[in-house]
């Protein structure tokens, strides 16, 4: 079927809509609708019909010259044509005054002689309607479109709907009536998948309808059906998601296993697919996943169209713990990069980054171009859960892709558009994504600010509440959110049960609420909560979760819960742990020696393990943190072995296999151990020296400048901080680099321009931070 396919994309028996794309190939599983229901003879007529636009149809179909009159249905299914032949003939049809009038009386007519004409007629008419609604939805965003920011919560999605006028509903009633008049025994297949799809697509079959024709499905030999028709019935019913279709998905999976896929075409596997993972995808067997896999592998690519490719994206990430699909997304990846993203939607565009987000699949060419594809189109055409979801990804792979430019192009706009818009969740991903790559502008993080505390605290979900406090207590610096914590702990201690949270978002809202020094007695009833759970049985990453959080809170948090937590991981012991569990609780006790928490003998138990386990399986990330640790123990260790191995473990594996923040942390412990001289530390300091410095984040820059103050990096400092503007940098950030960096005259010049230039007050910056800061640039003072 030629035209505009509407795309859905579901979680659990529910959907996110892709958008309308145009099928240009006009390969889809609607093509048995057409081919089969259209009449085998055409008339002169209307064969000359199709040619003409919807303005002209009209004029003949109520012309004074009855001779000329045009038979109601020969104009609805050249109305049909037409509008998915134009995009300007479906927009007038959906728009204009007159020809609205005149598409209301003809469907008025055809609905007064339903029930005079046959069965061919009405399936027709059916079809024609269904197309033509479907290509109007271009023009209506009628369906708003969910992702959870956690993948493993149910994600929420709304229902399909197509619009319809007031006439259409009323003649697909009336013919409703006349189907289960008639049933639906001994008509043809592709008859009874015409009208399943056109009331789902729609959205007008009743449950009774939709029983009738699941039965009659069931009771039919699959044998007969071809396979473009079993895959228009599972995607007919995938447009249903309230109706119970279980039955018939395993019916047609049983005859799909049975037949194989070869006789399918290209165009209808993905559709195949998707279908039958939105339906559930543990219902499944992996080894139907792992065949459409195989077959993608021997199949051209180029022929499936971009709704198509996206759905592939889409269902390969939702089964990506039964079927290792790493292949075919490569395969499918070089057809990217062929083709480009041009033709993709917004909505695509979105959901084809959540996928491979989900696969964990990172290729930095494919990440440039969705960058470039994003930056070259119109922000204001993107919804606001396009928005979230784009935010969410990049800041995903903050560690390995720069993608400031995309949060500066839509800091803009959603300065300019609000946030009124924004479904909850795509507030607190939205918030979250700002604080995790420290982006977002004042003017617009107080803007999302205030929405937030605008909205009835009841109506989010814990997962979203908890991101809520812990963005803004990652933003805390650059907007004041005190009276959105108070407005947040206040509504969360009178209005949300406490126990409603898991032990992760526990953990997450007490370190927000601590380093917030936000001391509610919401924070209070925390530390009960968690040491109450505690006793309970609670996993190893539960239990890494809670250790971060209480070393990032450092003494902020009561010491009796600290010593809990500690107690709970000397009895469980790190044997259990693997080995990213390991290296994070390493990190936490680490970090906890500034309370005088951790004694001699966990750090002994911890040392022991470190020791105990194969070096070589461990991740750059995980070096890092370990090292980063024993350098902290030095004075606690047994032995300075386990030190060494790792340092020279890290040397032997390529500092350019570490990020710049991982970079900078082994740099801090190198230091901390060994003397200034030491060949490894100049190794690091030329790797440092070899990044693009664009992708340091200030604080990156304010480490460097502690800790390399020789001539050369000061002279590449200097250049990095002159070509960022001074808005980028805190007080405190600011005040570190100018401790090393301010006797160059030509960097203090342009400070203090761009100092009168800006409002620092609006970045965050005190009175007093200010005259104290520009005392010390007139060189009057020294900072503090």
């Amino acid at each position: 079927m030629a035209g505009v396919l509407r795309v859905v994309f579901g979680f659990n028996k529910r959907f996110i809509w892709l958008g309308c794309i145009n099928y240009g190939s006009k390969k889809t599983t609607q093509k048995s609708h057409a081919s089969n229901t259209s009449s085998k003879t055409t008339s002169p007529s209307h064969r000359t019909l199709k040619q003409k636009p919807i303005g002209e149809l009209f004029s003949l179909h109520i012309g004074s010259n009855n001779q000329n009159n045009v038979y109601p249905l020969d104009l609805l299914l050249a109305l049909a044509q037409s509008t998915r032949r134009s995009l300007k003939q479906s927009y007038l049809l959906l728009s204009d005054t007159e020809l609205q009038r005149g598409y209301s009386e003809l469907l008025s007519k055809i609905t007064d002689s339903l029930g005079k004409v046959s069965l061919d007629e009405l399936m027709k008419s059916l079809l024609a309607i269904a197309q033509i609604c479907q290509r109007q939805d271009v023009f209506l965003d009628l369906n708003e479109t969910r992702i959870s920011l956690h993948p493993q919560e149910s994600k929420e999605l709304t229902t399909c709907a197509t619009y319809l006028t007031k006439q259409a509903v009323v003649l697909f009633k009336k013919a409703e009536g006349i189907l289960l008049d008639n049933r639906f025994g001994g008509i043809p297949n592709s008859w009874l998948t015409t009208v399943l799809w056109a009331y789902t697509v729609t959205g007008q079959g009743s449950d009774e309808l939709l029983h009738v024709i699941k039965s009659e499905v069931l009771n039919r030999e699959l044998e007969t059906f071809h396979e473009s028709e079993l895959v228009q019935v599972l995607d007919s019913f995938c447009m249903a998601p309230a109706f119970n279709s279980e039955d018939v998905f395993g019916y047609i999976h049983q005859e799909v296993m049975r037949r194989g896929l070869i006789g399918f075409k290209t165009c209808e596997l993905p559709v195949l697919m998707y279908s039958f993972v939105s339906q559930d995808s543990t219902v499944f067997s992996p080894e139907f996943y792992q065949r459409i896999k195989i077959d993608l592998l021997g199949r051209d690519v180029r022929v499936i169209t971009p709704v198509e490719l996206s759905k592939l994206f889409w269902s390969f990430a939702r089964v990506k713990s039964n079927v290792d699909s790493i292949d075919v997304i490569k395969y499918l990846q070089k057809e990217l990069l062929r083709r480009g993203l041009s033709k993709f939607d917004d909505r695509g565009v979105a959901v084809l980054m959540w996928s491979l987000i989900e696969l964990n699949f990172f290729s930095k060419e494919l990440f440039n171009l969705l960058k470039r594809e994003i930056c070259r189109r119109n922000q204001r055409t993107f919804s606001s859960h396009d928005i979230s979801i784009i935010f969410w990804c990049f800041a995903k792979i903050k560690n390995r892709f720069d993608s400031r430019v995309i949060f500066a192009m839509f800091d803009k706009e959603l300065h300019h558009r609000g946030f009124a818009a924004f479904s909850h969740s795509e507030l607190a991903m939205t918030l979250w994504s700002f604080a995790e790559l420290d982006q977002g502008t004042r003017a617009t993080l107080t803007k999302l600010t205030t929405e937030i505390q605008n909205r009835d605290i009841k109506e989010f979900k814990p997962v979203l509440i908890s991101q809520l406090i812990w963005g803004f207590a990652k933003v805390r610096n650059r907007v004041d959110v005190i009276d959105a914590l108070r407005f947040l702990s206040s509504k969360l201690s009178k209005e949300v049960a406490i126990q409603k949270f898991t032990m992760r978002q526990l953990a997450l809202m007490l370190w927000s609420l601590a380093v917030s020094d936000h001391m509610s007695p919401l924070l209070k009833s925390l530390q009960l909560e968690v040491c109450k759970r505690s006793k309970q049985t609670i996993n190893n990453a539960t239990l890494c979760q809670l250790l971060f959080s209480l070393a990032e809170s450092g003494d902020l948090v009561d010491g009796v819960l600290t010593r809990h937590v500690l107690g709970e991981v000397s009895r469980r012991g790190f044997q259990s742990f693997q080995n990213l569990q390991l290296s994070a609780a390493a990190w936490a006790i680490s970090e906890l020696l500034d309370c005088g928490h951790p004694g001699s003998e966990l750090v002994h138990l911890l040392e022991d393990e470190i020791q105990r386990r194969n070096i070589s399986e461990f991740k750059p990330a995980d070096l890092c943190r370990i090292f980063h640790a024993l350098a902290r123990f030095k004075g606690i260790l047994q032995s300075g072995r386990a030190l060494k191995k790792f340092r020279d473990e890290i040397l032997k594996a390529g500092l350019d296999r570490f990020s710049i923040g991982e970079l900078l942390m082994i740099t801090v412990a190198q230091i901390n151990v060994y003397e200034p001289t030491d060949m490894s530390l100049q190794s690091l300091r030329s790797e440092v020296l070899s990044r693009n410095p664009r992708e340091f984040a200030a604080t990156h820059l304010c480490i460097i400048a502690q800790y390399f103050p020789d001539p050369e990096v000061r002279s590449w400092l200097e250049k990095e901080v002159i070509g960022r503007s001074v808005t980028a940098f805190t007080a405190d950030e600011l005040k570190v680099l100018l401790q090393t960096l301010a006797r160059d005259e030509k960097l203090c010049t342009s400070l203090r321009q761009q100092l009168e230039a800006n409002d620092m007050r609006l970045y965050g910056y005190s009175d007093c931070e200010l005259e104290e800061i520009e005392d010390f640039l007139k060189g009057e003072k020294l900072l503090s």
